[in-house]
């Protein structure tokens, strides 16, 4: 398998925080799920400051620490799309795959569907535990990339910051360090 690696598709992210006026939205949204515990608690308050760094916004510590690296990237026929942020710096590695024909089975709405969006085709990945599906949300998460993000062909590999997905006509496959992952296709979608 060939690999990918993150670096390449920075510049995406860029443009897009700058479309998104620094990122308020994926922050936003990234917060509300901590609020709610639809995240780890314990690293979500450090993810949601890091993935806040890395999109340009200002707090006290982004003098001190170098922003994380964020980029897009997308299967072949463009139906899923994900956004990650790499780790480097003060966030822990993060990973959301979105797919445009929706998540089957459909996640159930949850207690964030009273002030954010259902949406229901998401899945989010951290350095540990399992998949969560994203049900509701405040922004266009991965699906907000300014340009067209570049496709991570079939029969090849991505990784970055510890997390890594396999791409394949068949789906899209992602992985933690600890194993634990999902797969997302237009049939099906699963955590493991």
């Amino acid at each position: 398998m060939n690999d990918r690696h993150g670096p390449r598709f920075l510049p995406a992210a860029k443009a897009a925080a700058a479309r998104r006026g620094a990122g308020a939205g994926a922050r936003g949204d990234l917060a509300a799920r901590a609020r709610s515990g639809r995240v780890a608690t314990a690293r979500c308050a450090r993810l949601a400051a890091g993935f806040a760094l890395s999109l340009g916004a200002l707090t006290p510590l982004a003098a001190q620490a170098r922003p994380a690296d964020s980029g897009f990237f997308a299967t072949p026929s463009g139906n899923i799309v994900c956004l990650y942020l790499d780790g480097k710096g003060v966030a822990a590695a993060l990973l959301e795959c979105g797919i445009k024909s929706g998540l089957r089975p459909a996640p159930p709405r949850d207690a964030d569907c009273r002030t954010l969006d259902y949406v229901g085709n998401r899945v989010i990945l951290n350095l540990s535990g399992r998949a969560q599906p994203v049900a509701c949300a405040g922004d266009a998460g991965p699906f907000d990339s300014a340009t067209a993000p570049p496709a991570l062909p079939y029969g090849t590999r991505w990784r970055s910051g510890g997390l890594s997905c396999s791409s394949q006509r068949t789906g899209l496959t992602c992985r933690n360090p600890a194993g634990h992952g999902f797969f997302l296709s237009r049939a099906a979608w699963r955590s493991f």
